[in-house]
């Protein structure tokens, strides 16, 4: 966290259920508190897979019940309208035309619907007046091979699209750290 709070890019590499979310979500959710901007993407999530999106908002909800700060999970799954359940806070960007009109401080989303948005007059519309600060990706090890080939050209496109901005990017592990020696040798090898 202290690093992320520095400006830096980091991977934090540690066991399952050890803080990696928070290690990365408490500066993130600090930026997003005190910056005055409303209605602009401050940080992109990115999951592999739409569970661990599904999963991190529930816990997101939780976080940030009581501030304005706003989020939600963009993916294929992602209805184009629909009505809010009761219950569902109002800083959580539950439709396509939610997330257009009043994009979240916090967009949960996998690498597909990444390259979608990026491509797509939605996504267009979402990103148009955005203060995109941190990316964020989850699982990282699973992004290697020609997987990983691709995922870097997104990142890169992403920033290409976004205006050039240079944000700080955090990639989360509990599988790279394992194995024998020091597990700084192996995430710094990643």
């Amino acid at each position: 966290a202290r690093r992320i709070l520095d400006g830096d890019s980091v991977v934090v590499a540690t066991g399952t259920g050890s803080g990696k979310t928070e290690a990365f979500l408490m500066p993130i959710l600090d930026h997003c508190i005190s910056t005055s901007q409303r209605d602009v993407v401050k940080a992109i999530l990115v999951y592999p897979m739409n569970a661990l999106a599904n999963d991190q908002r529930d816990r997101i909800r939780t976080l940030v019940t009581g501030t304005k700060v706003s989020f939600g999970v963009y993916t294929g799954e992602t209805k184009q309208f629909g009505t809010r359940p009761d219950g569902t806070p109002e800083n959580e960007r539950l439709t396509r035309a939610e997330f257009r009109a009043h994009p979240p401080d916090l967009l949960l989303t996998n690498y597909r619907m990444l390259e979608y948005l990026l491509l797509r007059g939605d996504g267009r519309a979402i990103f148009k007046d955005h203060a995109v600060r941190f990316v964020v990706l989850d699982e990282v090890h699973t992004y290697k091979g020609a997987l990983g080939t691709d995922v870097a050209c997104l990142l890169r496109r992403m920033r290409a699209a976004l205006g050039g901005t240079n944000p700080l990017f955090i990639g989360t592990s509990a599988t790279l750290q394992s194995g024998d020696g020091d597990p700084r040798t192996g995430v710094a090898a990643f």
